[in-house]
C-alpha cells in the first residue's frame, strides 16, 4: 500500500487550456477513460472505495481508504487486466460493493519527479489540475509543503476541500439524471463527442 499526497484545482476553460500550453500537450491526444466508483457494502468499510477505469487498451483497478478528497489517502496497489474481461469484473464487483457512481474523462498524464500530474476534462463536471507525490520517503507534511510551492509556481491556487466536495457530492447525487455518451465503447474509441 503507498500513501499519496494529492492537490486539486478546479479549472476554468482558460486555465486548462493554458495549462495544456504550457506543459506542451495542446496537440496531444488524452486518453478517454470511465471510471466507476464502488462503496463497500460493509458498513465497517464505508470509507474505502473501489474504483474501475476502463480505457480502450486495458482496465484498472484500485483501491482508496479515507474520504474523497482528504490531501492524505492510502492507495492499495492498482492493478490493469485485459478489456476483455472488465464485464466479468464488473459483474463480481456488483455482488460484493454498490455502485456509486460514474465519470466520463480525457486525461493527460505527464510523471515530473517527485510528481504525476493529471490535467482532466470531464464531462458534466469540471476541468481539474491534479498534482500528487506518491513517494514513500517524503513524509505528508514535506510533500504538501511542496505541492503548495510547485501551484504557486504554476500561478495555480488549490480548490477548498469545501467546494470539491460540494461539486462532487452534487455530481454523485444527480450523475444518473445527466446526459452522458450512449455508446461508452464508441466514446472511448475518440469517436464520440466529447
Amino acid at each position: 500500500m503507498k500513501k499519496e499526497v494529492e492537490k486539486r484545482v478546479f479549472l476554468t476553460d482558460e486555465q486548462y487550456k493554458s495549462l495544456l500550453i504550457k506543459f506542451n500537450m495542446k496537440s496531444k491526444q488524452p486518453e478517454r477513460q470511465i471510471t466507476s466508483y464502488y462503496s463497500a457494502k460493509d458498513k465497517y468499510s464505508k470509507d474505502i472505495d473501489l474504483r474501475l477505469m476502463q480505457t480502450v487498451d486495458y482496465t484498472k483497478v484500485w483501491m482508496k481508504r479515507g474520504k474523497m478528497h482528504d490531501y492524505h489517502r492510502d492507495e492499495f496497489d492498482e492493478f490493469k487486466i485485459v478489456p476483455e474481461y472488465t464485464l466479468k469484473a464488473i459483474e463480481i464487483f456488483d455482488c460484493l460493493y454498490d455502485f456509486k457512481t460514474k465519470w466520463f474523462r480525457e486525461r493527460i498524464e505527464i510523471k515530473k519527479q517527485p510528481y504525476i500530474i493529471c490535467i482532466d476534462r470531464s464531462i458534466n463536471y469540471n476541468a481539474i489540475f491534479e498534482v500528487e507525490i506518491s513517494d514513500e520517503k517524503i513524509e505528508k507534511e514535506e510533500g504538501e509543503k511542496l505541492l503548495n510551492i510547485y501551484l504557486q509556481e504554476l500561478g495555480l491556487e488549490e480548490t477548498p476541500q469545501e467546494i470539491q466536495n460540494k461539486i462532487y457530492n452534487n455530481y454523485v447525487s444527480n450523475w444518473s439524471r445527466l446526459d452522458f455518451p450512449k455508446n461508452e465503447i464508441q466514446w472511448l474509441h475518440n469517436k464520440g463527442e466529447y
